[in-house]
């Protein structure tokens, strides 16, 4: 039996696994009675609204998890705690664009999305710029309230530069299944892909909020965070952006990466699958720079700096 309890430890990701269990089956259901008394509880709860949820509005936001959850895709990882934490935070996701961006009337959820091998620059409605990677998602509200917190959810990787706001100190904030990135008015880049997530402050000063801790990042800083892990993965200061950022410019630059590293990001950018028949390759460190915006023109790079020769078949590099 679902109740609001439940609800409420999902959205602050306490909820156990069989708490998980129960919401999923609930929100395959035709009755989501308990959701909707704790949507209009949140709503009656906040202090820009004074009034009840409207049933319309309501019914639009139980629809948009329904739809939300049954178009979503999560990935198989090698973990059974891995999975049901992956998916717990899928079902927030949800919950949590929902009860914060649907519930006022005039705000609609709006989504970009990029395909492998895709680079696309929007921009946000506060006149902040971002440019979205390849096989990445970005969500926001189509209409921002002046003053007020400006969000949005990323999958994926982004570069943002956020404009800054001193009438108000309005922030800006992004959220990823990792963590949340919190600024002023700063430039970034944000990579969130499985259970890691890498924050590059380029300006600014951002501050970061990783489970219960908290994390400030000043210009140059990178870091690695693993939700799954619950640890820091790498944090160290940089001089050079371009090893974060070069992508935003058409070109892939990986220092000092293993290849197992290297293909992992040609996966990621292409949507292709690698094989490497030599295992002992992949412990091998490279440091390569190729263009993005044709597979084939990266394949001679690629096997200039492995010093192998690449073989596509079916979709799959074989790295002979």
């Amino acid at each position: 039996m679902i109740s609001e309890k439940i609800i409420e430890r999902y959205l602050k990701g306490k909820a156990t696994k069989d708490e998980l269990d129960a919401l999923k089956t609930y929100l395959a259901g035709k009755d989501l009675s308990v959701l909707k008394d704790q949507m209009a509880k949140d709503w009656s709860d906040s202090s820009d609204w004074d009034s009840e949820l409207p049933k319309e509005i309501s019914d639009d936001m139980l629809r948009s998890i329904k739809q939300k959850m049954a178009a979503r895709k999560v990935p198989v990882l090698k973990r059974k705690r891995a999975m049901w934490l992956g998916a717990a935070a899928a079902v927030m996701l949800l919950i949590g664009i929902s009860l914060t961006l649907w519930m006022k009337p005039t705000n609609q959820l709006l989504v970009h999305q990029t395909a492998f091998g895709e680079w696309k620059t929007l921009e946000l409605p506060d006149g902040s710029s971002v440019k979205l990677n390849a096989n990445s998602e970005i969500s926001f509200a189509s209409t921002w309230v002046e003053g007020s917190d400006r969000q949005v959810w990323l999958k994926g990787e982004a570069f943002f530069k956020v404009e800054k706001k001193p009438a108000t100190n309005a922030k800006f904030k992004v959220f990823t299944e990792n963590l949340q990135v919190e600024v002023l008015g700063t430039s970034f880049n944000v990579s969130s892909r499985g259970s890691r997530t890498d924050v590059f402050l380029e300006e600014g000063l951002i501050r970061l909020e990783l489970g219960d801790r908290e994390e400030t990042l000043n210009p140059g800083d990178f870091l690695a965070y693993s939700k799954e892990e619950d640890a820091i993965l790498e944090r160290h200061n940089e001089t050079t952006t371009e090893l974060h950022t070069s992508w935003k410019d058409g070109v892939l630059e990986l220092k000092d990466k293993s290849i197992e590293e290297i293909l992992l990001k040609i996966e990621e950018i292409y949507g292709v699958k690698t094989k490497v028949l030599k295992p002992s390759l992949l412990k091998e460190v490279k440091t390569v720079s190729v263009p993005m915006d044709k597979l084939e023109v990266a394949l001679p790079v690629l096997e200039g700096t492995f010093g192998t020769q690449i073989i596509i078949r079916d979709n799959q590099l074989i790295i002979q």
